[in-house]
């Protein structure tokens, strides 16, 4: 039997991320990419699948669906306007919520990227996600760009300081993915 295993990418593309911020960004992904897919070769019996969602101005599902890790392709995004971070932390409740107590979905793996901090309200939102069973068990890893992330709110998120990076721990990112993902 097949397993589905969700990873989920909520990418910060507000005006801020302009420049040095979306290369780090694009230099962690690029990185972790090909660990995704030997992670998944390993393991045919899991079926890796990313979605990823990018918040400026409002937050949008940049893959429209859940997209197989061995055909995803990083391409790099535009950063523009404020930092919809509930708008993106709805979009995540809404598949989650697709998914929970689905005996076919193990406990996703939850990566939030953000160089700043949410110009929209997200706290009930966030309260709504612990609410989930596989939010609560979720594997949740936050990237801190730059010196001005909003760390706590990133805590609140990933409900730990150790599971929040900065894109120069790029070893480290990829060392937290792995462990949550070898079945």
């Amino acid at each position: 039997m097949t397993r589905n295993k969700s990873i989920y990418l909520l990418v910060d593309t507000s005006g801020s991320m302009e420049g040095i911020g979306m290369k780090s960004l694009d230099e962690v992904v690029e990185n972790v990419i090909p660990r995704l897919k030997s992670v998944q070769s390993s393991q045919p019996d899991v079926k890796l699948g990313i979605g990823v969602i990018g918040f400026g101005d409002t937050a949008v599902w940049i893959t429209p669906t859940s997209v197989s890790v061995d055909q995803w392709i990083w391409q790099g995004l535009e950063s523009k306007g404020f930092t919809a971070m509930g708008g993106a932390l709805i979009l995540l409740h809404e598949r989650l919520a697709e998914e929970d107590n689905n005996a076919s979905f193990l406990s996703p793996l939850i990566l939030i990227a953000s160089d700043g901090g949410p110009t929209d309200e997200y706290e009930q939102t966030l309260a709504q996600l612990h609410s989930l069973d596989n939010f609560k068990s979720a594997t949740r890893i936050a990237i801190a760009i730059g010196d001005d992330a909003d760390r706590e709110t990133l805590r609140e998120i990933t409900g730990s300081d150790t599971s929040i990076f900065t894109t120069d721990q790029i070893d480290q990112i990829i060392n937290a993915i792995e462990n949550n993902l070898y079945i």
